[in-house]
């Protein structure tokens, strides 16, 4: 999915389409985007802090940091 990296809506709803870039492997909500600004840090290499939220190192979620974990 693609989404506008200035409003979040879809390519075929509004204004001239400027896609966010999501890292290879990301599963993160692209609603949430938002507070993250245009472009995701990749994962890193080991979830930190809570299991429940999103990485206190590169804000991904745990899922994002694949299967090993």
């Amino acid at each position: 999915m693609s989404i506008c990296r200035h409003c979040g809506m879809g390519e075929d709803e509004h204004h001239a389409f400027e896609a966010r870039e999501q890292p290879a492997g990301c599963v993160c909500d692209p609603a949430t985007w938002h507070s993250r600004g245009f472009r995701l840090p990749p994962a890193c290499a080991e979830h930190q802090g809570d299991p429940e939220q999103n990485c206190t190192r590169c804000e991904h979620d745990r899922e994002c940091h694949g299967k090993g974990e």
